[in-house]
């Protein structure tokens, strides 16, 4: 079990982290009501778009291009801020920094590397 210094610590580290992703999230995506963790990418309209004027087949192309994009972004930040949240969970919990697999200790450098580890090492889903 960590002391409380350290996961306090790792708490004010994981609620910046949210900070940050939430920000990047809103950049490209807006919050699915109703749903937690979950984000819905925007589409790119252009400035012809909003003025009704008719787009050529590139500047569409590109739009689709930047929506796809997107899409693949908010994808990956929204899986990390899930990670994020049900870490300061396991904190609310007081379970932070246990293997979910073996209730274990999680090693500090795994933590280190990464605050919502949820198992150590040997029992990390392989990517």
């Amino acid at each position: 079990m960590l002391e409380k210094h350290i996961t306090l610590e790792f708490e004010r580290r994981l609620e910046e982290e949210k900070t940050r992703i939430e920000k990047e999230l809103s950049e490209i995506a807006v919050k699915t009501p109703g749903k937690k963790d979950t984000w819905s990418a925007t589409y790119p309209f252009s400035d012809d778009d909003k003025s009704g004027s008719s787009s050529s087949i590139e500047d569409m192309s590109d739009e689709i291009e930047e929506y796809n994009e997107r899409l693949s972004e908010e994808d990956t930040l929204e899986k990390r801020l899930h990670e994020i949240n049900m870490a300061l969970e396991r904190i609310s919990a007081n379970t932070y920094g246990v293997c979910s697999v073996c209730n274990k200790d999680i090693p500090m450098e795994r933590l280190n590397a990464n605050p919502a580890a949820a198992e150590d090492i040997q029992h990390a889903p392989k990517t």
